[in-house]
This record gives C-alpha cells, structure tokens and sequence, in this order.
C-alpha cells in the first residue's frame, strides 16, 4: 500500500473524528432561500436575526433568542412594495437593539440610498427613509462608464464596533466640483444625524477620488480610504492613496498621503483600526497599469492621532507560495491574489486574505458563427498571518477553484447560490480558522499536489474549516457538519451569510441540505 494512501486514509479519519467545531444548537428547517440578499446577524443581545431581502416579495425575517429558540418568523412589506434589478443592500448591522437595512436602488434615473429601520426583537418596521440621493444620471454618463471607465455613483456604509453610531459615504462621480464628490454622513444610535462633511481634494491635487473603504471608531470619528489620481488630460499623470480622518464635531476632514507607490492604481483598499496597538492597518492591492494582471500588496500602519503612516512596506508571499501554486495549477504566471479583507487578531496581530481572480473566456461555434463567453474563476486562496508590529509570522494556501456563474466581477452581494462559494475567517477563542465549502474529491487531490477540481454545481460539496496553525503551508481541513455518510448526502454552509459572536465565540450560519428533495436549510450555532 503507498504511502501517499496510507496518509489519505490517515487525513480522512481525523476528518470524522477530530473535528473541532461543536454544534450547540439549530433552529427549525424552512425552505432554503433560492435568490435575494441574506444575512445572519448576531445580536449583542445574544439573540440571533436572519432576513431575506427580495425585489418583489417583501422581506423574509426569522429572530431567535440568546437560547437559540425561534421566537419570529415573518414577512415585511417596506413601503417601496418593489426594488428595481440593479437595487442592492449596501450594508446590515444592529445600532441599539435595531436593525438597519441601508438599500442602493434607483428612482426613475436617480441612484437613491434608502433606510430601513427594524425593531430586533419583533421584526417590526419602525422607520423608513430616503437617507441621500445623488444627481439624475444622463445616456452620456452611462456610456462615460462603459466605454470611459469612470467610476458608477453609489453609497457605501459602515458602523462602529460598539454599536453606537453608523456613517454612510455618498460617491458622486460625476459632480463638477471635485471637493463635493464624496460626502459623509454620521447617524447616532438613534438614528439621527449628528455630523456631515465633504472630503475635500487636498489642494485640490486630484481631480478624481475613488472610494476604496471606510471605518467607524466608538468616538464618532470616520477614516475614509480613497485614491486619489489625475490622467494626462487632467493635469498630468499623479496617483496617491489618501486616508481622511473626520473628528468628532469637526466640519473638515483631515487627509493624509500614505507615500504607497506612485503613479500606480489602487484596485483593492481595507483600513481597520487596531484595538490592541491603537494603530489603524491599511492594505491595498496596486497596479502598475489599469488593465495590468499583475497586483503588488502594501501595508501602511498609521498613528490616528498624528494622521501619519508610521512605516509602509509590501505584504510579499512567501517563495513557497508561489512555488506550490505554480506547481499545483500548472501556470505561467505565480500566484497573483487580490486583497479581500484584513482582520485583526486577539494578540493585536492582523491576517490578510487574499484570493486569485479572473476573467475567463471560452470561444464556441454554432450555424456558422462565432460566439464568446465570460465568467468569472475565483481560485486559490492565500492568507498572511502578522504580528502586531507587521513583521510576517506565516503565509498558508487553500487551493480551490469556483466558477461564479452570471457574474464578471467580485461582489460581496452576488446571486445567492454564489454566496455558498464566498470563504469566511474567524478570529477567536485563541484560534484562527478558514472556512469554505469543496468537493471532498479534492482531499485526496490537493493531497497528491493535483489541480482541484473546479466547482460550478454546489450540490456535491460539503462545508470544510481549516485550522490556521503550525508549519504547514497548506493547512488540513475538517468537515463542519461532520462527514456524510454516503457519497449522496452533503451539507453546505452559506459562508457569505454567517456571523460570528467574538466576544460569546459563537459561529452561526445557515445549513443547507442540496441532496434533500425538499431543498431545506435551518440556522445552525456553533462553538469554535
């Protein structure tokens, strides 16, 4: 018997029986959700809420309380009745026992940012309302964002880690003044607005500012990461990523240039504020040129006070990532992950995540013409562990392979069955741990350093988490629900959904059974 199946045999028990995740309650099964926005939020009350946000049929919404028991189970009508194709939720999260629902759609042209104000523990509307709407957008300006890569108008949000106030970010594109294209908003935990400001162009260096994050401190101030950056045509070629902090009260923002590389572009940016050092962690993915498949990753950490980057430095992967990703995907190019999020850990370390993307085309012959098409590949997944200072402690890879379908870009938001193919990190408990759903075919392939399999169907897949610990680069996996116990049952986990409870370290998310019939899913809580 090789070695290389002694040790799968090996991998495959400790998959039934060292898992470390215990299940500590699910709720009842209902018909798993087919299409719309949903999300899992859990409360500070202990308690658990679930909603389902759909165009036409209102939105579907189950409450729990601290014991895990269902104590709500209903349908909302909100007072638009219907939301547009095109209309998304920007952001969800609970200000003062509240659920705040802030909704991007579209108003005969106009991009409008609407608020829904749910009661956590009756499901009840208690407000709604039109928080800010931009200009009437014109053919002209659709087609400056097709064809010119201007960037389209929207909203974006964010809350504080207490809870005590949100800010909502409007991003005008095509407002002719350049200091009045991205203005905040800041709403106290009764919903109330309590301070607005523009951010301003410092000097007016940079005629175009991109949104790339947002944070939101306990003390009512907002950090703001934009890149700034001029064309040619508009007063020669310049490119900085800036970070503007508003104070509480103040009405301007102070800026700061964070001296990444310039004359780049930013495609990708996080900032995170650090609770341990008091430092914020800004990461961003640079490209050389706009359409450039190559990404360089940065890191800056800043003084909040002072507004300065006290060191700036490239997040390099290590050689042995690169190596094992050529090797395993047989590719001409390394591995090449764009930033997907920054999280910082108990010690006052931080991890970034990131994830190899692209755009595939295929080309097919039908009645004597010629047709060509795209989709979107999300593939390996590489993860950079920090100590608090930045210094590297260990890089881990996850090979994978996911076909989105529908999609040509990456969204937090996508089709709901895509949602299944999002990973998530969670960070507690004094352990760290990736989790995604995959084929458990490609056990035994990442094992004999083979490409995985791509997955397109999700019906054969089951949810895996992967202990981020040790020396090894490519970490072993776990089966979340335990393994099946035929090749014909699975159990997926809606990652993009889930919700993690640091402070009780309590994982929830929604269990879906694909092999079932009846297609029904239940809310599953889980200690790490």
């Amino acid at each position: 018997m090789s070695k290389i199946y002694i040790l799968f045999l090996f991998l495959l028990t400790g998959l039934h029986m060292n898992a470390q995740f215990k299940k500590i309650a699910e709720g009842p099964e209902f018909e798993e959700p087919k299409s719309g926005y949903t999300q899992i939020i859990q409360k500070k009350n202990g308690g658990t809420f679930f909603f389902r946000v759909t165009l036409k049929e209102g939105i579907d919404i189950r409450i729990y309380d601290a014991a895990h028991k269902e104590k709500v189970a209903k349908t909302i009508e909100p007072g638009y009745e219907k939301l547009p194709r095109g209309a998304s939720i920007i952001k969800a999260f609970e200000i003062n026992n509240d659920i705040v629902l802030l909704i991007s759609t579209y108003d005969d042209k106009t991009p409008v940012l609407k608020r829904l104000v749910v009661d956590g523990n009756n499901g009840r509307i208690k407000k709604q309302d039109n928080v800010r709407e931009l200009m009437k957008m014109t053919m002209g300006q659709g087609y400056a964002m097709m064809f010119g890569n201007m960037k389209m108008p929207g909203f974006y949000a964010n809350h504080s880690p207490s809870q005590n106030c949100y800010a909502v970010t409007a991003f005008n594109t095509f407002e002719s003044d350049r200091n009045k294209r991205i203005e905040m908003i800041v709403f106290g935990a009764d919903h109330k607005e309590i301070n607005r400001a523009y951010y301003a162009s410092p000097e007016e260096k940079y005629k175009y500012l991109d949104y790339l994050d947002m944070e939101v401190l306990d003390d009512e101030r907002v950090s703001l990461l934009v890149n700034g950056y001029n064309t040619r045509a508009s007063g020669g070629k310049a490119s900085e990523i800036l970070l503007g902090d508003l104070e509480k009260g103040a009405k301007t923002i102070n800026f700061n240039e964070l001296g990444f590389n310039k004359d780049s572009i930013a495609h990708v940016g996080v900032v995170k504020y650090n609770p341990v050092t008091k430092k914020m962690i800004v990461v961003a993915s640079i490209k050389e040129k706009e359409k450039s498949k190559y990404v360089y990753n940065y890191v800056s950490i800043v003084d909040p006070v002072t507004h300065k980057s006290e060191k700036t430095f490239p997040d390099d992967l290590s050689d042995e990532v690169y190596g094992k990703s050529y090797q395993m995907f047989k590719k001409k190019d390394d591995f090449s992950g764009v930033l997907r999020e920054v999280y910082i850990n108990d010690d006052g370390g931080f991890t970034i995540a990131y994830e190899e993307e692209a755009i595939v085309t295929t080309t097919s012959s039908y009645g004597g013409s010629t047709y060509n098409n795209s989709h979107l590949e999300l593939n390996n997944i590489a993860v950079s562990v920090h100590n608090k200072d930045g210094g590297v402690l260990q890089n881990f890879l996850i090979p994978k392979s996911n076909w989105i379908e529908q999609e040509m870009y990456y969204s937090a938001d996508y089709g709901f069955g895509n949602q299944y193919k999002r990973f998530t990190y969670i960070n507690g408990g004094g352990n760290n741990y990736l989790m995604l759903n995959d084929t458990e075919r490609n056990i035994d392939r990442i094992l004999k350093d083979r490409e995985p399999i791509k997955t397109v169907g999700i019906s054969q897949c089951d949810a895996f988490y992967f202990p981020l610990k040790g020396n090894d680069l490519i970490p072993s996996r776990s089966y979340l629900f335990g393994a099946p116990e035929s090749n014909k049952e699975h159990n997926l986990a809606a990652l993009g959904v889930a919700a993690y409870d640091k402070t009780n370290n309590i994982f929830v998310t929604l269990r879906a059974m694909p092999s079932g019939r009846e297609k029904l899913a239940k809310i599953v809580w889980f200690t790490p």
